[in-house]
């Protein structure tokens, strides 16, 4: 069945209207006044900031209470949160209308890209339950008092990505144990460098196919030391490969 332009179009609206249902608070609004109130005491005070149109407006339209947001050394963007729900969209033309403000909005919500949920993703590296900064359940084995939930969560982010070969991941160490296991095919490669000792790319480095060595300025950047393979892994091993440790990122790429 063939639709209109005019049909087609009523159709997206439509769905983008459902969409929009609830994306954001329904008793807030951001906003950013043209004019510093460092003086103002808002979190006691919340509507006597000396402005006498903002005030005025808050007044009005019940506002509860202030928070300060955005870059808060410049004292001029604020969370207002009214005592009961508004017709936010509503309240937004009416603030914008007194011209005091750089911009006014609703506070919208944002998602994640992913599933929201438990996460259904297991690493099933070797001595991941020793990475108690990543997932903590509180059964790390030397320390029997260790706190549950005292981590970074990274099994939850994890259920949203693992990571993408889209990335180049620079690691500035010692260098880093280039053929490591946790590493198999994650090594980046200069394209503009095939390894004839000179500066094929002419970036100023001889032969930096895989990154280079600014120490001893060479383009062997292996580790001399160990830390930069360590590092390397904290950020990137490879996860669920049935080996050693999860970095946090398992498919990008690795600049050493």
């Amino acid at each position: 069945m063939k639709k209109s332009p005019l049909s087609i179009a009523l159709i997206l609206l439509f769905h983008f209207g459902l969409c929009a249902q609830n994306s954001f608070v329904p008793n807030q609004l951001i906003v950013q006044i043209n004019t510093p109130l460092s003086e103002w005491n808002f979190a006691e005070a919340p509507l006597s900031s000396g402005n006498e149109a903002f005030d005025g407006l808050n007044r009005n339209h019940g506002v509860e209470s202030v928070r300060l947001t955005g870059k808060r050394s410049d004292k001029n963007t604020f969370v207002l949160t009214f005592k009961a729900e508004k017709d936010i969209l509503e309240l937004v033309g009416e603030y914008k209308r007194t011209s005091i403000f750089n911009y006014v909005e609703p506070n919208f919500i944002g998602q994640g890209a992913g599933v929201k949920g438990e996460c259904a993703l297991g690493p099933d590296d070797t001595h991941f339950n020793l990475q108690y900064g990543l997932l903590n359940t509180g059964s790390f084995p030397l320390f029997p008092g260790a706190i549950p939930d005292a981590d970074t969560d990274m099994d939850l982010a994890w259920d949203v990505t693992t990571g993408s070969n889209e990335i180049i991941l620079a690691i500035l160490d010692t260098g880093m144990k280039m053929d490591h296991p946790e590493f198999a095919g994650r090594i980046w490669t200069n394209p503009g460098e095939i390894g004839n000792f000179s500066d094929t790319d002419m970036n100023g480095y001889i032969d930096d196919i895989n990154g280079y060595d600014f120490a001893y300025n060479e383009a062997n950047a292996s580790d001399d030391y160990g830390h930069g393979t360590n590092v390397a892994g904290i950020a990137a091993a490879t996860g669920n490969n049935g080996i050693g440790y999860a970095g946090v990122d398992w498919n990008c790429r690795i600049m050493n």
